[in-house]
């Protein structure tokens, strides 16, 4: 939402985040949940991580429950 509160982006249905390490879900989670409570739930959130230091995936458990389908991954 901006600052006004208007839905930034209201036909945004798909979300890809890409990243050099770990990620903080939080920020993505409260973002989901805000769209899906004004009915504009997003369709997938697709997540992946450039990291060849073995850090772990976020945990997208929260995150599934306002995201039709999530997927994580290594590039």
């Amino acid at each position: 939402m901006s600052s006004s509160g208007a839905l930034v982006c209201p036909k945004l249905e798909e979300l890809v985040i890409k990243g050099w390490g770990p990620l903080d879900i939080k920020d993505v989670v409260g973002t989901a949940a805000a769209r899906a409570l004004r009915g504009v739930k997003l369709k997938t959130v697709t997540i992946v991580i450039w990291d060849r230091n073995g850090h772990a995936l976020p945990d997208v458990s929260e995150l599934k429950e306002h995201v039709l389908r999530v997927e994580t991954r290594r590039n």
